[in-house]
This record gives structure tokens, C-alpha cells and sequence, in this order.
């Protein structure tokens, strides 16, 4: 009876240890995910330029990161009658107007949304010595060749 219990209370850890590794691993995945997320480059304002009509806007407010409801209403606001899920080119046949204009409110949005770029930060400098306290290594002399000792 004793190796009964024996074994039943080993795989009632071992089942425990497996949930708990399997909760901590989901949530480290996506900790990485966000991460990767936050940790992308910012859309380049000269990529607004590249707007297609046959994009929707959901697809272009993810990937410019501007909120849908800022292309949503300026599209409204334009006199066009528009859908997350359409395509610019779908809404403005339904409006009756050209896609050149949809792309172009579009546009408008996003570069009032996101503002003037922020300038790019200045290259990290490297300390002058690899450890503090220590002091820098020596150069090599120039009258020494490698190989000259052999």
C-alpha cells in the first residue's frame, strides 16, 4: 500500500510541476512577443507615400500604428462612408469618389497623428576602458611585427 501512495504522489508533483511549467512558459512567450512588438522600428514618414487602395484601413492603421477610429473619422469627415474591414478603394467607389482622394485623407491622418519624427538618438559611445579602475591596454609597439619573436 505504502508504494501505492508512493507513486500517486509522485505523478500528482510531477502533474503539478507540468502545469506550473507550462503557465510560466506561456507567459514568458508572450512577454517576448510584446516585446517584440514595442521593440519594432516606427513606420518612416515616407513610407505614407506607399499607401495602396486596395489595403484596408484596419491593415493600415496597424501598420502605421495609428488608432482605426483617427482614419475612420477622417475618412467620415471627408464626406466618405467607410468600414474598418474595406479596402480604400472600396470606399471610395462607395462614396462615389476617386481612391487618390481616400489615400490621401489617409495619409493626412497619419502624418497629423504621428507629428514630425523625433530625430534619431546619438550613437552610444563605448567607455574608454573595458573595466573600470583599470587602466587602458598598451598598443602594441610599431617596431614589432607579428610573428617577429619566432
Amino acid at each position: 500500500m505504502g508504494l501505492n501512495v508512493r507513486k500517486s504522489l509522485f505523478f500528482g508533483v510531477l502533474l503539478l510541476l507540468g502545469v506550473a511549467l507550462g503557465f510560466a512558459g506561456t507567459r514568458a512567450w508572450r512577454a517576448f512577443h510584446a516585446y517584440r512588438r514595442l521593440a519594432a522600428p516606427p513606420a518612416a514618414a515616407a513610407d505614407v507615400d506607399q499607401i495602396r487602395d486596395f489595403v484596408p484601413v484596419e491593415v493600415i492603421a496597424r501598420r502605421y500604428r495609428v488608432p482605426e477610429t483617427v482614419l475612420l473619422d477622417a475618412l467620415r469627415n471627408a464626406g466618405f462612408v467607410a468600414r474598418p474591414q474595406q479596402s480604400l478603394r472600396q470606399i471610395a467607389r462607395a462614396s462615389g469618389r476617386s481612391p487618390a482622394e481616400a489615400i490621401r485623407v489617409v495619409q493626412e491622418a497619419i502624418r497629423s497623428y504621428t507629428g514630425p519624427l523625433a530625430p534619431e538618438p546619438p550613437e552610444r559611445r563605448r567607455p574608454p576602458f573595458p573595466f573600470p579602475g583599470r587602466p587602458p591596454p598598451t598598443p602594441p609597439s610599431s617596431s614589432s611585427s607579428p610573428g617577429a619573436g619566432r
